[in-house]
């Protein structure tokens, strides 16, 4: 499964999708998305392109778009779109689909009023002839860790203006969202599974590398493993996150990205600092293997004190195998 994919599918989910907006877009607003609250939406809209053929009205394709409603009121369309690289071009493209949007409500809406006239239902051609349109509000992800989004954030930003247009021209500003730039604070209040991969492209953009934080209830446990190990580039990462997820899982527990990360651990590695390390205790093991296990679990601590992990999770480690540390006092 690519990239591009897994990121739809995470942000995908309600509780996430909700996030990106309560915290990232209208933040200090007071609005406040419930997740329930979140229906999917097909996300294809309508446009007409320059050259009219004998097909003259084509879709365009959104990342991800969901309705906001209470009860049968629709308040919002939210859409988000997912950018590993910087496009240029972003803000008209994004007035494209919310034009495309409201293109749609006005079909809709004439397509009800047709039947109702057709039905003689005055009431509902009354309701119909007062009713507004519901505002389309998109934000932009942004994945990228070189840079910073350094290219066009509004209309303005696109266009080559004669003097004075400003005052008949109205400007569009785009909601981008640079993950990896998303500060301590904003990071801390974040409850959803976004702030794994806040936390993991921040890291990356910084030290050039990804040590899990410690503490944190993952929820979307499949799709977020997938991704990681996307975005690291680690391929014999998911399958060993998988089995020590079912067994976490099995066992009642709940799931950390540390423990995930542990299995990695335990399954050794291949430059030679963490190899061949034994799952579990198998009764009548011989002393040579023990001290062979001692020697892979000496190169192992040693590997994780390079890569940071704290003291707390490397006695942790340690207690998994107490056999063999008895074996090295």
């Amino acid at each position: 499964m690519k990239k591009d994919i897994l990121e739809k599918k995470l942000f995908a989910y309600n509780d996430v999708f909700a996030e990106v907006f309560n915290d990232l877009v209208f933040y200090g607003t007071g609005i406040v998305i419930d997740p329930d609250d979140l229906l999917d939406t097909r996300e294809r809209s309508l446009y007409v392109p320059v050259s009219f053929d004998d097909n003259p009205v084509r879709e365009q394709e959104r990342d991800i778009a969901k309705f906001w409603k209470k009860g049968n009121v629709i308040l919002s369309l939210l859409g988000l779109e997912n950018q590993t690289n910087i496009d240029a071009d972003m803000p008209i493209r994004i007035m494209g689909y919310e034009g495309a949007d409201y293109r749609s409500q006005i079909v809709e809406r004439d397509e009800a009023l047709r039947a109702a006239r057709i039905m003689n239902d005055k009431t509902a051609l009354q309701e119909l002839r007062g009713r507004k349109f519901y505002p389309v509000i998109t934000a932009v992800l942004y994945y990228g860790i070189k840079k910073r989004w350094s290219k066009p954030r509004s209309l303005y930003d696109c266009l080559e203006m004669p003097p004075g247009f400003e005052r008949i021209v109205e400007d569009r500003r785009m909601n981008v969202i640079e993950l990896a730039w998303i500060s301590d604070e904003q990071e801390a209040a974040m409850k959803s599974d976004m702030r794994f991969v806040v936390n993991m492209l921040k890291q990356i953009r910084t030290t050039g590398k990804y040590i899990p934080p410690n503490g944190y209830a993952i929820r979307h446990v499949e799709t977020l493993m997938r991704l990681l190990h996307e975005f690291t580039g680690r391929r014999d990462l998911y399958n060993e996150m998988l089995i020590k997820y079912h067994k976490v899982k099995a066992k009642g527990g709940r799931v950390e990205m540390i423990d995930l990360v542990g299995a990695l651990l335990e399954q050794g590695r291949s430059e030679g600092r963490a190899e061949g390390l034994t799952q579990g205790r198998a009764e009548g093991v011989t002393q040579g293997r023990l001290e062979e296990r001692a020697e892979n679990l000496k190169s192992t601590l040693v590997f994780l004190k390079e890569i940071g992990v704290s003291q707390e999770n490397i006695a942790r480690y340690m207690a998994m195998h107490s056999d063999v540390m008895q074996i090295q006092s």
